[in-house]
């Protein structure tokens, strides 16, 4: 679920399981946090719930930020992304949200289904996790670790829609 509670974002496009447009179980995801520096990047697959920390892009440019973002999907065998979207705390789109909607329509044009999920406070939750994981304070520094970070919370409240149960231990089977 995400901060937003049970609605989505505004202009988000959240498909449920029973959407049309979901993603095939066992499909690859990317997720992204988008930012002016850098993009935090995760990949996970659809029934999962989990989602793994996959480094970051530079965002400086942001046509060779979408060609190598493209080649990490492709490397994936993602052609979903779901993409943080940036909102205020009222939920209402932040002045960065028309920035990352643009990269989203930039990713969308070279072939990817695009998802948009609400990222508020990821960032802040990345930073909580970097300081109780014990890494030495300059590993916990560096800025890349936690827009990658934040990228995983985005993916991980998304893919988490799509979670299926573990089967229970033959013990507690009925």
């Amino acid at each position: 679920m995400s901060a937003a509670g049970d609605r989505a974002p505004e202009g988000a496009e959240a498909p449920t399981s029973g959407d049309a447009r979901a993603p095939v179980p066992g499909s690859a995801v990317l997720g992204l946090d988008v930012g002016d520096a850098r993009i935090g990047v995760a990949a996970g697959r659809i029934g999962s719930g989990f989602a793994f920390g996959r480094g970051v892009v530079p965002a400086r440019d942001p046509q060779q930020a979408v060609e190598e973002i493209a080649a990490r999907a492709r490397h994936e065998g993602a052609t979903w992304i779901v993409v943080g979207l940036p909102l205020r705390t009222d939920g209402r789109p932040s002045a960065q949200a028309e920035r990352v909607r643009a990269f989203a329509d930039a990713l969308r044009a070279a072939g990817f289904t695009i998802v948009f999920e609400d990222e508020r406070f990821t960032s802040e939750i990345a930073k909580q996790h970097l300081r109780a994981s014990g890494a030495p304070r300059s590993r916990r520094r560096e800025k890349g670790r936690i827009d990658e970070g934040a990228a995983r919370l985005i993916l991980e409240t998304y893919l988490q829609r799509f979670a299926t149960p573990p089967p229970p231990p033959p013990e507690l089977a009925p």
